[in-house]
């Protein structure tokens, strides 16, 4: 469980993540295109988080006990957060709309950054088991 744990939050933030904000990231060209992309990848993301996080309670016998896991939850917790910010945006534009705009890319990149130094605690042994 704890090698599909690793494997999954790899493929995760190294990876798909990283592919879906990478529209918002450069404002390319084919932003629509983007925009779609980010709208398949992100979901399926949160999908792979849920089972990533799932595996890793079920592949230690130490709960909590690291840094990684305290920061790996964090990252879940705002995993979950993200999608529930934008979705309660109005959908005329508007302050509003702007404000929960900036708010989801704010935490976005966080989520990412977050998940980046979850995969290096966890990648360097810092959990103990």
């Amino acid at each position: 469980a704890a090698n599909v744990h690793a494997f999954l939050m790899a493929a995760t933030f190294g990876l798909l993540i990283p592919i879906g904000i990478y529209p918002a990231l450069t404002k390319m060209p084919t932003y629509a295109a983007g925009y779609d992309l980010h709208h398949i990848l992100m979901p399926f993301n949160l999908v792979l988080g849920i089972v990533g996080i799932i595996l890793g309670f079920v592949g230690t016998s130490s709960h909590m006990s690291s840094i990684h896991h305290w920061i790996g939850l964090l990252t879940f917790l705002a995993m979950l957060a993200n999608p529930i910010i934008i979705t309660r945006a109005p959908d005329s534009p508007g302050p509003e709309r702007t404000k929960r705009a900036n708010m989801h890319r704010a935490l976005g990149y966080t989520v990412f950054f977050l998940g980046v130094i979850a995969m290096t605690t966890g990648g360097y042994g810092v959990v103990e088991d």
